[in-house]
């Protein structure tokens, strides 16, 4: 994988993204997505569809910079939190995350969980997939909800490409 900015060079994904550091009382949220050129974020109804070897890899790549040590704690024992009533209260829910030692979490629920997170103001990290494929239509973009007031900035980190796709990495300022 190429780094395009900054400093380019070949770089090792696992070493691009890394882990996010705790911040407070609740994990750091990283959200995972793809998108078209034209920014179609599913083709059928499907994100895997814009994605191709690339995006699979990097997509395994985040999900493993979750620590050895924590998946074999959730592989011990699985645990329920209530997080709402009638629906998920996403900051209850990454208060008890944190509560119970969790650092990161990697959001991956699709445009309507994604909307939520940045509605509430919880997304830290957005790593984006920019597939090389104009594709049209009138299908859900990244964060599918009403307008994010005010819109929320994020600082362009890392260009990463490999295949023709480019992988940004934005953190929250």
């Amino acid at each position: 994988m190429r780094r395009l900015f900054p400093d380019p060079g070949e770089v090792d994904p696992i070493d691009a993204y890394g882990r996010l550091s705790r911040d407070g009382q609740r994990p750091r949220v990283r959200l995972n997505m793809i998108a078209s050129v034209d920014g179609v974020g599913s083709l059928d109804g499907h994100s895997a569809a814009l994605g191709g070897p690339a995006d699979k890899a990097l997509f395994a790549s985040l999900r493993a910079s979750a620590a050895v040590d924590d998946r074999a704690r959730a592989a011990e024992v699985a645990d329920v939190i209530m997080a709402g009533d009638n629906g998920v209260d996403l900051v209850r829910a990454l208060r008890a995350l944190g509560e119970r030692g969790h650092e990161n979490v990697l959001a991956e629920g699709g445009p309507g969980i994604a909307a939520q997170l940045a509605g509430a103001d919880l997304l830290d990290e957005l790593c984006l997939a920019v597939s090389p494929l104009l594709a049209g239509g009138d299908a859900k973009r990244i964060l599918d909800g009403g307008f994010l007031k005010p819109p929320a900035g994020l600082e362009l980190h890392h260009v990463l490409e490999y295949d023709g796709y480019l992988f940004l990495r934005y953190l929250r300022q």
